[in-house]
């Protein structure tokens, strides 16, 4: 019904199918499917169509003729898009340019052999371009693409983005996911200085070729009230000093809007002054990743709405929060839901709050390569991924609510999975977190791994983990079993997966581990097998479907296994 009451203003064309549509010289709006160009001959002068949207099928040289002969009969057109199904590659297309009403400009696969032609740049009036190929042979976007005062939204291939110079002339794009800064008349930070309307992300690259705050503060960061997030990155291999660095970012302020901060490469001491006050108190995330000299972090914990935050490869950095807190401060980072520590090797200590809730709403902690943090603040119920790896605790975190080793008021965890992998100092799972496992039941994955001083697993085991679904127990070469040898190690019955190698006395609890397992799918065995379980075991066992005994030097009896 829809098809037949718009029928002479919208039209799709399926040349390949027999007997296609003729096209009425009332349309608005057409869609074209071709693979041969001469049946582009046979479109009529459409005066009023304003959508044309054409895909092309095939490599014909002549593609490129047709297609300019047609759109002269469009000259009210104000949507155009040609697609090819694949990267076709053809001479300019000049008649673009004879589209003085066009908005909407997308080219997908269809190459121009002349960089972004020139007859591109007499479109005044076009708000979007979407070019998703050029040749290879364009090195860089002609001035003329400052003529585009009303583009709206460009998409260029990411290696054409930074050769456009004289940006700053666009004034009403929204849209610019990378801007590199370079020395050159035109290219420089200042060009950002108009763009006021720009939104979403916007990435700032080559930081070290600004010379100055005074550089830095003609780009007017604060005035770009529509940004969510904002990159400020540093070359890895910059020559920027320390002090010169921290001028420039000083002269970065953000709207107080932002929502989103990533600071990459930056080589100052201190952190920028507009981070050290609430200023940006809307951020609900924030990323610090190689700024390798920074010895001290803001604040953070006094950001209202901060959801995420990450630290990478901080090398002078050693210790989170601050040394001397507020009075009665109890909650720190009161939303945070995901934070992530990796590569911090100074990183000794948490400062600020002792017995103090410093997360309530974390759902995701995640350390890795901070070696001398030698302990972990209290960990809220929320907690629903805990991943460490090479991180030198001595003993796991506790519950915040198990003061004293009191959990028998404390409310159930949330924590989902548990992986702990490298820490070379940790020796007992006793204490800390599964030192009560019945607080634990929403467990559904357990990793340890590499853990080469560790003896003791908790003592109650994980049967009381009843949700645990994979338990990996690998080259913890030093466990011991609590009970005498002949008692066995239980789990719980949903596990279904075991994967145990390397891992000392545990490894001959395997056998023993498997009798009341009727959900076990997956098991992973070592050397230290050295016998299967007996036919009663294997015949519970109705959905195992893989079984791997590695290197079974003791193994001397195939058992039950028929």
């Amino acid at each position: 019904m829809v098809c037949s009451v718009s029928k002479d203003e919208c039209l799709g064309v399926d040349s390949s199918k027999p007997n296609p549509r003729d096209i009425p010289t009332t349309l608005r709006h057409l869609s074209i499917m071709v693979d041969d160009p001469l049946v582009l001959s046979k479109v009529p002068r459409l005066k009023n169509l304003h959508t044309l949207v054409l895909w092309i099928h095939g490599h014909d040289r002549r593609w490129a003729v047709m297609v300019n002969k047609v759109l002269k009969g469009f000259k009210n057109l104000r949507v155009l898009k040609l697609e090819s199904s694949a990267t076709c590659k053809h001479r300019s297309l000049n008649a673009i340019g004879d589209l003085k009403h066009l908005r909407y400009l997308h080219l997908d696969k269809i190459v121009d052999t002349t960089p972004l032609t020139k007859s591109v740049y007499k479109l005044y009036h076009l708000q979007t371009m979407i070019v998703l190929c050029l040749d290879p042979s364009t090195k860089r976007i002609g001035e003329g693409m400052k003529s585009l005062i009303n583009l709206r939204h460009l998409i260029l291939p990411s290696v054409a983005i930074p050769t456009i110079a004289k940006i700053g002339k666009l004034t009403s794009l929204q849209e610019l996911d990378k801007f590199h800064v370079r020395e050159g008349n035109g290219c420089k930070i200042g060009e950002l200085k108009h763009l006021r309307e720009l939104r979403g992300e916007l990435h700032i690259k080559n930081l070290e070729n600004v010379r100055s705050c005074e550089d830095a503060r003609e780009a007017e960061l604060h005035n770009k009230e529509h940004l969510r997030t904002l990159v400020l990155q540093w070359d890895t291999n910059s020559s920027s000093t320390s002090e010169v660095a921290a001028n420039i970012i000083d002269g970065l302020r953000p709207h107080f809007c932002l929502a989103d901060l990533k600071i990459i490469g930056y080589s100052g001491a201190c952190p920028p002054c507009w981070l050290e006050t609430r200023y940006l108190a809307m951020l609900e995330s924030i990323t610090l990743s190689n700024c390798e000299e920074l010895e001290l972090l803001p604040p953070l914990e006094e950001l209202p709405f901060l959801k995420f935050l990450s630290l990478e490869n901080m090398r002078a950095l050693r210790q989170v929060g601050h040394p001397f807190p507020r009075r009665n401060m109890v909650t720190s980072f009161g939303r945070l839901e995901v934070l992530k520590f990796r590569n911090i090797q100074m990183l000794a200590r948490w400062s600020g709050v002792e017995d103090g809730q410093w997360f309530p709403c974390l759902k995701i902690l995640k350390i890795e390569h901070c070696s001398r943090l030698m302990a972990l603040p209290p960990l809220p119920h929320s907690l629903e991924r805990l991943e460490i790896y090479d991180v030198g605790l001595t003993t796991l975190p506790r519950l915040w609510q198990c003061q004293n080793n009191d959990c028998e008021s404390s409310s159930p965890s949330n924590l989902r999975l548990l992986k702990i992998q490298s820490c070379r100092n940790l020796t007992s799972l006793d204490g800390g977190l599964l030192q009560h496992t019945d607080h634990f039941m929403a467990v559904e994955e357990l990793f340890i791994q590499q853990c080469k001083a560790l003896v003791h697993l908790p003592v109650e085991g994980f049967q009381k983990l009843i949700s645990l679904r994979s338990l990996q127990i690998r080259k913890c070469p030093r466990l011991q079993r609590r009970n005498a040898p002949h008692d066995d190690f239980f789990l719980p019955l949903s596990v279904r997966t075991i994967s145990m190698m390397d891992c000392g006395e545990m490894d001959a609890s395997l056998p023993g581990a498997m009798q009341h397992l009727a959900s076990l799918s997956m098991l992973v065995g070592t050397h230290s097998f050295t016998a299967f379980p007996s036919a009663e075991v294997f015949r519970r066992l109705k959905v195992l479907h893989n079984l791997s005994i590695v290197r079974c030097t003791e193994l001397t009896s195939f058992g039950g296994l028929h």
